[in-house]
């Protein structure tokens, strides 16, 4: 990874909290597997990064599992006691009271995982935090977690930690773009063995961005956030903050976690209020939360339509954005998948995977009757569904690809539709620049159910494995790239060109319906010569094979 962060810096700034407070039922730990409970009570804990000698940031999800509801008002326990500890050689083993200060709700947090989700959907199907089964009865204590999910909490140490150097103001970057390399300082466990784990260093990319009003709001990254990371910080390679981690999403009966982050532009604005605060002798949690999923049946706004969560037009966009405008989402049925814009009009073909369409495909025909609309939605124009017309679907296993033809509607007949020029690229290039432990971009519309206000998403990684037939031509590229469902159809790329590497096709699932996006596959660009040239030799192709 380029990056030129200074992690001794930015770890010196970093810290580890704990929170404990009575839980006779032992349900406050439910999704934080690092908890302990002992005694009655359960300790809890997170991590935060200081902005200044005495105040420290962290997810307000820290809060959640002890607030209780009295009088439909939510309360915070007296009893909760909120300490942290430094990675410091002088104080390096002491623990430190703070006192809850503030509560920034960010604007439009709740707003982006109701459009992305749906309102309903929220408490019923998602949850937040860590699940290794699925718990017999939910207790109230587990939803609590949501009414704090979109603030940021502001901690105040009771005395000046002068043995810590003076910061530098921490300040945003310029812009948030997909594939930009982030680095992300927290304590992963750090309640369960503090020495061990006190300011783990984990790289990745920003997967996906979630605007609101134009300004980013929410992150989605491929960087792990396990339990204890939750409020610990991003920053990019020109230490840039990017934002801060909350505890993943995942949707109920599966083991698929969305990894979340509150964009620094979306709190920072509001802290100069707080660098001089006295303390408050309580902190009126509920009248800092707005309703974010008070009123079950709300009815959800239209925004800021038609897509709220889409960006303004990107300045100087990188390789990885240019890249994303080459892949579409592609509809059939209630199924999606992604695909692969491969020519320009007025021939716009699309690449994708050939288990998408296949059970569309009518028995016994010869030839292919699709018995659904095939949908497409352009990321230059996802304004409108286009359509499109199936010209191939492979019947082999080892092949597992379609080809598409786009069907645009009168409006957007003109247009300038980006795709890569893979008939240019593929003749003069016979072979593919793709080798072990390359580093490699995979672009899809995977883990978040398809929507107008949701881009393709980006997730790093290397090339893992080169599977050669008989002759030694490469057949499949693996990849330590996380591939979730959606994805197929999707391009793997390389990271620092862009170059289209090859198709993805697979990832993989256990028998008991376990899917481990890190072991997947994808098709190499000069594998699919045999199906694509007769496109270029105007053969036809329009049946099964």
């Amino acid at each position: 990874m380029d990056t030129q962060l200074q992690p001794t810096s930015i770890s010196q700034r970093s810290v580890l909290i704990r929170i404990s407070g009575r839980d006779s039922r032992k349900v406050k730990n439910i999704g934080r597997p690092s908890s302990i409970n002992e005694n009655g009570a359960t300790l809890i804990s997170v991590s935060g990064v200081m902005i200044d000698n005495t105040t420290i940031l962290t997810t307000g999800c820290l809060l959640g599992p002890f607030l209780y509801k009295e009088n439909e008002k939510l309360l915070l326990q007296k009893d909760a006691k909120i300490e942290v500890r430094f990675e410091s050689e002088e104080n390096g083993t002491t623990w430190f009271p703070v006192q809850l200060a503030d509560l920034i709700q960010c604007p439009g947090v709740g707003d982006t995982l109701k459009s992305l989700i749906g309102h309903g959907a929220l408490l019923r199907y998602w949850d937040v935090g860590w699940f290794s089964h699925e718990p017999a009865q939910r207790p109230v204590e587990s939803d609590l977690n949501w009414y704090t999910y979109d603030c940021i909490a502001v901690l105040k140490l009771k005395d000046k930690a002068d043995f810590m150097p003076q910061f530098s103001p921490l300040r945003s970057p310029p812009s948030y773009q997909r594939g930009t390399s982030v680095l992300s300082v927290s304590s992963p466990h750090g309640l369960l063995h503090p020495e061990a784990f006190l300011n783990y260093l984990h790289s990745g990319i920003i997967s996906n961005v979630f605007f609101y009003k134009d300004s980013p709001c929410v992150l989605m990254t491929d960087v792990s956030c396990l339990p204890g990371s939750e409020g610990g910080a991003l920053y990019d390679r020109d230490n840039n903050f990017i934002g801060i981690q909350v505890p993943p999403i995942r949707k109920r009966g599966t083991n698929t976690y969305a990894y979340l982050s509150i964009a620094s532009k979306a709190f920072l604005p509001a802290l100069e209020a707080y660098m001089d605060t006295k303390f408050k002798e309580e902190v009126d949690i509920d009248a800092k939360l707005t309703g974010f999923l008070r009123i079950e049946n709300e009815k959800i706004p239209d925004y800021f339509a038609p897509n709220p969560l889409l960006p303004p037009k990107v300045r100087n966009p990188t390789v990885v954005e240019q890249t994303c405008l080459r892949v579409p989402l592609i509809m059939v049925g209630s199924s999606w998948g992604s695909g692969v814009i491969i020519s320009p009009l007025p021939d716009c073909y699309i690449l994708t995977s050939g288990h998408l369409l296949k059970p569309f495909i009518a028995k016994d025909s010869p030839s292919l009757k699709i018995n659904a609309r095939i949908k497409v939605r352009l990321p230059s124009h996802p304004q409108k569904w286009q359509y499109a017309e199936c010209l191939f679907v492979s019947n082999q296993s080892h092949s597992d690809i379609a080809i598409l033809k786009l069907e645009l509607s009168p409006e957007l007949k003109d247009i300038d539709i980006p795709y890569v020029d893979y008939f240019t690229t593929y003749q003069s290039k016979p072979k593919a620049p793709v080798s072990l432990r390359q580093a490699v971009f995979a672009v899809g519309h995977g883990l978040l159910t398809p929507n107008e206000n949701v881009r393709a998403g980006v997730t790093s990684g290397i090339v893992s494995k080169l599977v050669t037939d008989k002759t030694g031509a490469v057949v499949v590229v693996a990849t330590s790239c996380d591939v979730h469902t959606g994805a197929s159809g999707g391009m793997l790329v390389d990271a620092t060109t862009g170059e289209f590497i090859g198709l993805i096709t697979q990832n993989t699932v256990q028998t008991d319906g376990v899917v481990l996006p890190k072991l997947n596959g994808s098709l190499p660009g000069p594998f699919l010569s045999k199906y694509l040239c007769p496109l270029v030799q105007g053969e036809g192709i329009g049946k099964q094979g």
